[in-house]
């Protein structure tokens, strides 16, 4: 037994050690594992805040980016290195391209030394902790959260890019980013609702041929209860007028709308709809501050005069193969089943009124537009409808 004097003491050593090195890894690896979670944090809204910006405003997306990353902390201390880069983010391939353009994408790497406690006993004094993300600027919305009951012609887009109207084509995300670029002059027009009769005969000369008939835009039926299994939908009794507009109008004082996604068979409204589309667009003027006046045309005006835009997510409609920009006419005109083709952003700026006409005749002008909305994302498609999302 003697022989055995000391020996507790040499375990003991060799315990501590070993309980030392469980310490430094329990709290060390738990703090570093928090500071991670802050710097993706931090990461993660910067992407996000520069992705948003590059739909409003190119130039400034990395000060945007910074700024939201040095405002999260890291055990209450700043962050230490934020490193911001644009590019264009493939959703094919999954592959982030830095530097590319034209840039719809940016990513966020943040780092920063963490001091460690028991583990610098080790050798150990310090750990860079790093995170990074990447945010998309331009997912396609396909089913937007509250669609405008109106289709518009996807033909005329079409034509706008400069493919022939008629097409079986869809688009690309490079045609989305055209679409932005193109001066607003060159992606204006106007349709007309609900008049088959050629009141102007000079209409075809200077808009093209059979311009009635393809520059139509439509009231059409997807209110919530819009089921889009149910082959009963298309013959159901019209939306009165009220509950029309009310769909029009749109939160928070209207309804919000069924989702509509891509090749969707939707219904025209049967029955004239002129004063709900009129009424329904006052009440959206209203809710961006102004006042839909009626002057040689009925314009959104804000409080000092100026005229207000109105921008819509709307469904591109389509008719059918072999000529995809007529639509289908059934029961004298009064309804048409239509397919959507995309969900987009027409931008309205004022409409042709004639109260009291017996043709119901009006005129919406507006321009095609890439605008920032909300609903589900869909990377394989298009639509001019984006959202910021994280893709990394």
């Amino acid at each position: 037994m003697k022989n055995r004097r000391g020996a507790i003491v040499v375990m003991a050593g060799v315990f501590i050690v070993a309980i030392m090195l469980i310490a430094a890894i329990s709290v060390d690896a738990s703090r570093i594992f928090a500071a991670k979670n802050e710097l993706q944090t931090a990461s993660d809204a910067a992407a996000l805040a520069g992705a948003l910006q590059l739909l409003e405003d190119p130039e400034s997306f990395a000060d945007t980016a910074r700024r939201y990353a040095q405002r999260n902390l890291v055990e209450q201390q700043p962050i230490d290195s934020v490193e911001i880069e644009y590019g264009v983010w493939m959703p094919t391939e999954r592959q982030f391209i830095a530097g590319a353009e034209p840039k719809d994408a940016v990513r966020v790497t943040t780092r920063h030394p963490l001091p460690l406690s028991l583990a610098r006993v080790f050798g150990d004094s310090t750990v860079m902790v790093n995170a990074s993300a990447i945010a998309w600027s331009a997912g396609p919305v396909m089913e937007p959260r509250c669609l405008k009951p109106l289709a518009v012609p996807y033909s005329r887009l079409l034509q706008i890019l400069g493919y022939q109207p008629y097409e079986n084509v869809y688009l690309t995300d490079e045609d989305v980013r055209r679409l932005r670029d193109l001066p607003v002059s060159a992606r204006r027009w106007h349709f007309h609702f609900g008049n088959q009769n050629k009141e102007d005969d000079q209409a075809d000369r200077e808009w093209g041929v059979d311009h009635f008939k393809r520059d139509q835009y439509f009231p059409i039926d997807i209110d919530s209860t819009w089921d889009r299994d149910d082959p009963n939908m298309y013959t159901r009794p019209s939306l009165d007028t009220a509950t029309y507009r009310s769909y029009l109008a749109g939160p928070p004082d209207g309804r919000c709308t069924a989702k509509v996604r891509a090749l969707d068979q939707v219904r025209s409204e049967p029955q004239p709809k002129i004063n709900p589309v009129r009424n329904g667009l006052g009440e959206i003027c209203r809710s961006l501050g102004g006042t839909l006046t009626l002057g040689s045309t009925l314009t959104c005006r804000s409080p000092t005069g100026q005229r207000m835009e109105m921008p819509l997510p709307v469904a591109y409609w389509s008719g059918y193969l072999p000529n995809p920009d007529y639509v289908p006419w059934y029961n004298q005109g009064a309804g048409a089943i239509l397919v959507t083709r995309m969900t987009g952003s027409f931008v309205v700026d004022s409409l042709d009124w004639e109260p009291g006409s017996t043709t119901y005749h009006a005129r919406m002008h507006g321009y095609f537009d890439v605008q920032r909305d909300f609903g589900v994302v869909d990377e394989t498609a298009t639509s001019t409808l984006l959202r910021p999302v994280l893709v990394r």
